[in-house]
């Protein structure tokens, strides 16, 4: 396929079919190249009780904009129209999204449908049936899907089971997409995922964190600059000047300085450093069986074969019969066993396993 010099016909060759002029109105010739953006969106439930739902913030944040719209209904027409713009740039589009509503229905009206009409398709109910995506819900429903565009190949896609992977009240979605079709020749580097060190469920991280900031803002006189620098620019008619302007950036560039130095000494981080064995092993399936077991008792949806698995791994086949007060008491004991073991007996453990590993390996080499 080739572009006439006039740039405004297209002419195709194939086999034995005859030459054909296509009228185009453009041709745009991007790089080699393509954009492909990636989205995570969560779509608010519907009104539910009290202030702090993400339905009544969003809708305090619209009236606080004069927008007297229903926050479910501004997230699509948000989104949609981001989306369109993104298309509109030649971006190939991949959206997961928490819809908080049926993905399978395509009526007038619904998400799906608004998606359709800004290109995007349901990448998993073409390879998938549909299957429940949250824990309590009891019908078969799926309210979480991942939409992408017709220039992103969808090579497979499915759910997985419930607390694979991770722990959380929906299921894993998957896809497998064709990276040389939707990025052309670019290959992304992978990055290393940090964790962060700051970590809001965490109480005593968060008080240190808060009296490292004060004692850093104290220390370099933020607040006093800052409220020095705010009368400057309200003595000015809110006008920013380039000697204000350097002053805010250099303030902001001071205080985003102490807010990372007190994350980095708000808590230590220990990932991975519990030597592996068998014997170490067998405390977390143990506390993975008392804890999907536990979440069955509370109407949860949890993965029965998952279930079978550690009943079978752990030789605890009656542990489904227990009742939730008593798998509260084993995941208890599980886990102070577990800290216990960690301390005393990891190092130990792992250095037997790695033992018989090489002795294994010695006599089967000389066989």
């Amino acid at each position: 396929m080739f572009v006439s010099k006039e740039g405004r016909k297209l002419k195709a060759h194939g086999g034995n079919v005859q030459d054909s002029l296509i009228e185009v109105n453009d041709l745009v010739r991007g790089p080699i190249s393509k954009d492909l953006v990636v989205v995570s969106a969560y779509r608010p439930n519907k009104q539910g009780l009290g202030g702090s739902t993400v339905w009544a913030q969003h809708r305090l944040h619209f009236h606080a904009v004069n927008r007297k719209n229903n926050p479910r209904k501004a997230f699509v027409d948000d989104l949609c129209k981001q989306i369109t713009k993104w298309r509109d740039e030649g971006c190939e589009v991949v959206l997961g999204i928490d819809a908080n509503e049926d993905v399978t229905v395509n009526a007038p009206q619904s998400i799906r449908h608004r998606f359709q009409a800004c290109g995007l398709e349901e990448a998993i109910l073409k390879h998938h049936p549909p299957q429940v995506t949250h824990q309590r819900n009891q019908w078969n429903i799926p309210i979480d899907g991942i939409f992408t565009t017709l220039g992103v190949p969808i090579l497979a896609g499915g759910y997985y089971a419930f607390d694979e992977f991770f722990d959380c009240d929906h299921c894993g979605l998957w896809i497998d997409i064709d990276l040389s079709a939707s990025l052309g020749n670019f290959q992304p580097q992978k990055s290393n995922f940090t964790p962060r060190k700051l970590s809001l469920q965490d109480s005593r991280s968060v008080s240190k964190y808060l009296q490292l900031v004060h004692k850093g803002y104290a220390k370099y006189s933020i607040p006093e600059r800052l409220n020095k620098l705010n009368q400057r620019i309200d003595h000015l008619g809110h006008q920013m000047t380039p000697s204000l302007v350097r002053k805010y950036n250099c303030l902001h560039r001071q205080m985003y300085t102490v807010r990372r130095q007190a994350e980095e000494k708000c808590r230590a981080l220990a990932p991975g450093k519990v030597p592996w064995s068998p014997k170490m092993q067998g405390f977390w399936d143990c506390m993975s069986l008392w804890k999907l077991l536990l979440k069955g008792k509370k109407g949860c949806r949890v993965s029965s074969r998952k279930v079978r698995r550690l009943m079978k791994k752990t030789g605890l086949p009656q542990a489904w019969r227990k009742s939730a007060v008593d798998l509260e008491d084993c995941l208890k004991q599980e886990r102070s066993l577990y800290k216990q073991a960690k301390h005393t007996y990891a190092a130990q453990w792992r250095k037997d396993f790695l033992t018989v590993q090489t002795k294994d390996a010695k006599k089967h080499q000389w066989k």
